[in-house]
């Protein structure tokens, strides 16, 4: 009687109510490889993928070809986002039976996936973002309800846009994270590093401050949050990276590459007339500040905790030294002073 029930119950999609019955049935047949495969079902419908993953592992414990115990757990995997476990089940489904159309088709699909999830880590690894972004859209057109899958790969292809400058591209590709769910802590950190690059620094302080509710006392977003906070503080101060025009999240070498072109466009000796050349007196001045701050690492980190890093001497650029004989070198005098700046 409670297996009659439950298949009327499961032929209406009356999921939990079919389970309680297996569940009353199995008190009388524990071991019985249908009634498993029939609750794991129930589970995988239910939306829980574990107990299906749970069932349908003991029905393999017993009958280790059973194709429908193979594919339904490579489901279940591959819900979970779990697709080497999943792939593993396809391969001896296939083993078994080559002609399989369920688990030919869901193999299919998974290889896809994996194959553009390479695809798009390379071009990413290469700094290829135009080619990334490309192939993250195809990735997250194959399955854009994916639980895992998804968000994981938006959050992905919102990172290349942003390092291609989309910011409003970004930003609504990280909007749709959230349409999937409100509360992931990523997509609060992916929103806040856009709006930093964009230099829009009061919302990527919101949005660090909402990334970390959820983070547990993670250390690097709060240093996320002193960044945002010291870059609010700077903007309506002097800043440096402005100066030297190049992002916050810049290297060193570009860095030095900025550096050199701005100190060659500002150098006085490039520039005629009393006012034009004190102009770029001045500009020059700043950059050279700007290049001894952000090519110092212990520096540039203070400066980017919002901390004074000029010392007694109100953002004077401090003397330094140069090799002898260096391709870039230059100084000239003001006040009586004499500045050096090192290009290298």
């Amino acid at each position: 009687e409670a297996i009659a029930e439950s298949d009327k119950a499961y032929n209406h999609k009356q999921w939990a109510v079919a389970r309680d019955y297996i569940n009353h049935a199995m008190r009388y047949a524990e071991s019985s490889p249908s009634l498993l495969m029939r609750r794991a079902w129930c589970y995988f419908f239910l939306e829980d993928q574990y107990e299906s993953i749970s069932d349908t592992g003991k029905v393999l414990k017993m009958e280790s070809d059973n194709l429908e115990a193979l594919e339904l757990r490579g489901r279940s995997y591959y819900i979970l986002g779990e697709f080497d476990t999943a792939m593993n089940h396809y391969r001896k489904g296939l083993k078994f039976d080559p002609e399989h159309k369920g688990i030919k088709d869901m193999y299919r699909i998974i290889k896809k996936v994996q194959d553009l999830q390479k695809k798009a880590k390379k071009a990413s690894d290469a700094n290829d973002h135009k080619k990334a972004v490309e192939l993250l859209k195809k990735l997250v057109e194959l399955d854009p309800n994916h639980s895992t899958l998804a968000p994981q790969t938006l959050i992905e292809l919102a990172h290349a846009l942003k390092n291609l400058k989309q910011y409003v591209e970004a930003k609504q590709t990280v909007q749709k994270v959230f349409e999937l769910d409100p509360n992931s802590m990523i997509a609060h950190r992916t929103m806040g590093q856009i709006h930093m690059d964009a230099e829009e620094f009061d919302e990527a302080v919101f949005q660090f401050k909402k990334a970390n509710e959820y983070a547990q006392g993670d250390a690097s977003i709060e240093e996320d949050i002193r960044k945002a906070e010291a870059a609010v503080k700077q903007a309506k101060q002097k800043d440096y990276y402005k100066i030297l025009g190049v992002a916050r999240r810049a290297n060193l070498k570009a860095i030095k590459k900025a550096y050199r072109e701005k100190a060659l466009e500002w150098h006085p000796d490039k520039h005629k007339g009393e006012e034009e050349k004190e102009k770029a007196e001045k500009q020059f001045q700043l950059v050279a500040e700007a290049y001894e701050i952000l090519s110092d690492t212990d520096k540039r980190a203070a400066y980017d905790r919002g901390e004074d890093v000029t010392g007694n001497n109100g953002g004077q650029q401090q003397q330094q030294g140069f090799p002898q004989g260096h391709p870039f070198a230059q100084h000239f005098r003001q006040g009586g002073q004499q500045f050096h700046f090192q290009f290298g």
